[in-house]
């Protein structure tokens, strides 16, 4: 396994991080892959276990939402099959049982190419809002900062019927929304391009194989 200073979230100064817990998502069907994506290599890591590497180095506590493919402490969507909004869900419950009750990062292992800087950037993002990137016309809500009590939000939200984390984004309070701009210097649009399809993880690997010839690896 490799990893390149794009990665290195120790590159963000720790003068300028807050504290945060971390939910990594695993689950969904991988129904177009035709595989579980969470255990799929890209530049010879599986997807689940290079999300729990990045978000371990800067949140803690950190634990998984799904079936258990990450090497982190998982816990099930409730009900399983719901969406993603599930999964935020039964991780900010896990994180509170804890006694975690800060902003959390949340990620979907199948954006390999948010990278460590990125996730840094939203750590250390100023204020106590909600931080979620919007590139390309919409919410990235699967690689965002939430505040402890927009996940209180999602959570009755998700109680009363709601099953989308999109159209929950208009319903938080006063969440920050950086645009497409802010990103450039962390990857850009091209950061958050999550694997779907074969056709998706042959152009991870592409990037992957690209990224790791231009910069040396340490």
């Amino acid at each position: 396994m490799s990893s390149s200073r794009h990665d290195d979230p120790s590159l963000v100064s720790p003068m300028d991080m807050k504290r945060v817990g971390g939910i990594v998502l695993t689950g969904g069907a991988s129904s177009r892959l035709g595989r579980d994506k969470a255990l799929v290599e890209v530049s010879g890591e599986a997807l689940a276990a290079r999300a729990a590497r990045l978000l371990a180095v800067l949140a803690a506590p950190v634990v998984e939402a799904g079936p258990g493919r990450s090497g982190l402490s998982a816990v099930t969507d409730d009900p399983g099959g719901s969406g993603p909004l599930s999964g935020v869900v039964a991780g900010a419950r896990e994180l509170d049982r804890l006694g975690w009750r800060g902003p959390v990062l949340v990620l979907a292992c199948d954006m390999p190419g948010v990278s460590g800087e990125l996730l840094g950037k939203l750590a250390s993002w100023p204020g106590d809002c909600s931080v979620i990137p919007h590139v390309g016309g919409h919410p990235e809500v699967l690689c965002a900062r939430y505040s402890h009590d927009d996940l209180l939000i999602a959570t009755d939200a998700f109680a009363a019927g709601e099953r989308s984390l999109s159209r929950l984004v208009t319903r938080l309070s006063s969440p920050c929304l950086p645009g497409e701009q802010e990103w450039a210097e962390v990857g850009g649009a091209a950061a958050f391009a999550d694997v779907d399809t074969p056709e998706d993880l042959e152009r991870a690997r592409a990037a992957g194989s690209a990224g790791a010839r231009r910069i040396p690896t340490r």
